[in-house]
């Protein structure tokens, strides 16, 4: 099989029809996702990969979003769930040396545009030997998920914190609230979440959180749940991106009133976002630990881990290195171009 690599334009619309019907489909490769992703920030560039086969069909490819420093491409990883997964044709087997040929493309081109990457696989993409055969690192990560087709199954999964789940029931009003309103609500409680791990979002955040919060409401891709007290005072907001096209919903991010240290808002909102996305989604998908705190967090929810691969590219201290010399030349050349 032999494949040639190009880039796909913004006009071309050949990979809606590739995304469509490949088993990597989900909402987070979508074009209309991937662009309104890079926002109206000029600095940030979609870069979409296609592979296409001796017949001239797409069989595969990969979006990347990214910014250029002084004429580098720097990926930008995203807070994103499978950030730069390749996504093969339906009709491709698994496994099979057809893949194999596609992601090998891949792996080379896509490294030609770039000095350093990481791009994490979707779940489904199980076999990372084209990656490493041309040179890339590989490791596996775990994301943590709740099947929602048996929610009983979900809450005795949870263990001691089933407690918690009933008291909040108790204590608290569970709802669905959306609008302009909420997402300020929620912004000024993730301030006061991040603040105790030492980050505080910055203005340039803010604006492109609210732009894309906006949009995926537009497009009913977003379910904030919310959680108040019996006197209607807002205790946290839990934000979930749905996927219709995987049956999967992506828990994305959550702030609350810390000073209420609730032990019970945390399992609660969640097995509240379980009982309204039963039926319409299949899983629940809460992503990677991130440190080992926020992985025991998860397995204390009755999570069952699902293995992933991420991979790099080599050389991370060179690049480093280089990246912030790119940083501070630009700073220097902004100081003196008017």
């Amino acid at each position: 099989m032999k494949i040639e690599v190009r880039e796909i334009t913004k006009t071309d619309t050949a990979w809606d029809g590739l995304v469509q019907n490949s088993r990597q489909n989900c909402v987070f490769v979508s074009r209309s996702f991937l662009e309104t992703w890079t926002g109206k920030n000029p600095f940030w560039r979609l870069l979409k990969l296609g592979c296409f086969d001796e017949q001239g069909r797409l069989v595969g490819g990969q979006g990347i979003i990214h910014r250029k420093i002084v004429g580098v491409r720097v990926q930008n990883t995203l807070s994103i769930f499978y950030a730069g997964t390749p996504v093969l044709a339906g009709d491709i087997p698994e496994n099979s040396p057809e893949q194999y040929e596609i992601l090998s493309a891949l792996a080379r081109e896509s490294r030609k545009h770039f000095p350093y990457m990481r791009i994490e696989f979707h779940p489904n993409l199980t076999d990372a030997r084209a990656y490493l055969d041309n040179g890339w690192e590989a490791a596996p990560q775990y994301t943590h998920t709740w099947d929602l087709r048996d929610l009983n199954a979900v809450l005795k999964s949870m263990h001691r914190k089933q407690t918690y789940v009933r008291k909040a029931q108790d204590m608290f009003d569970f709802s669905i609230e959306r609008g302009e309103t909420i997402i300020n609500d929620f912004l000024r409680l993730y301030a006061e979440t991040m603040a105790k791990f030492g980050w505080q979002p910055p203005a340039s955040w803010k604006t492109a959180f609210q732009h894309r919060a906006k949009w995926l409401e537009s497009q009913d891709l977003l379910r904030p749940f919310t959680c108040r007290t019996k006197n209607g005072e807002l205790v946290g907001v839990a934000l979930y991106i749905l996927s219709r096209e995987s049956r999967v919903a992506y828990f994305w991010l959550v702030g609350y009133d810390h000073d209420r240290n609730s032990k019970e808002f945390p399992p609660a909102i969640h097995y509240y976002a379980a009982q309204n996305l039963a039926g319409e989604f299949d899983m629940i998908d809460f992503g990677e630990g991130g440190n080992s705190s926020l992985y025991a967090y998860k397995d204390s929810l009755g999570a069952e881990s699902l293995p992933f691969w991420v991979l790099k590219t080599g050389g991370i201290s060179n690049w480093a290195k280089i990246y912030q010399l790119l940083r501070k030349t630009r700073q220097a050349l902004l100081k003196i171009i008017p």
